[in-house]
């Protein structure tokens, strides 16, 4: 009886593990340094933007214009997506969101870079 109690709670503590170090991967979410608050968009165009996550995570990046894109990382976490800008105006917000975090960019302008 004592044995199974103890294999029982091996299972356990290994289940929580392996969970917990599932959910730090997928919890992470980095986005390239020349991504930031106050940046400067081309108008009208396609622009891409990148980063980082856990591997094989959707990734949600959505303008306040109104415009959103949607795409997974790779195997390795590494992810990019392109997004429709509008004409110039601002400031706007950015958010990327893979299910767990959501970044947001502030006072992104459109114009002429």
């Amino acid at each position: 009886m004592l044995n199974n109690s103890i294999k029982y709670l091996k299972l356990l503590i290994i289940s929580i593990i392996l969970i917990s170090c599932n959910s730090e991967k997928s919890s992470n979410l980095k986005l390239m340094d020349i991504f930031s608050n106050g940046m400067v968009l081309q108008q009208k165009s396609k622009i891409k933007i990148w980063g980082i996550s856990g591997p094989n995570i959707e990734i949600n990046v959505e303008g306040s214009w109104g415009k959103k894109s949607i795409t997974k990382s790779d195997s390795n976490g590494n992810w990019i997506v392109e997004l429709d800008t509008p004409e110039a105006g601002g400031p706007y917000l950015l958010k990327i969101n893979n299910g767990i975090i959501t970044k947001e960019i502030s006072d992104v302008l459109i114009g002429e870079v």
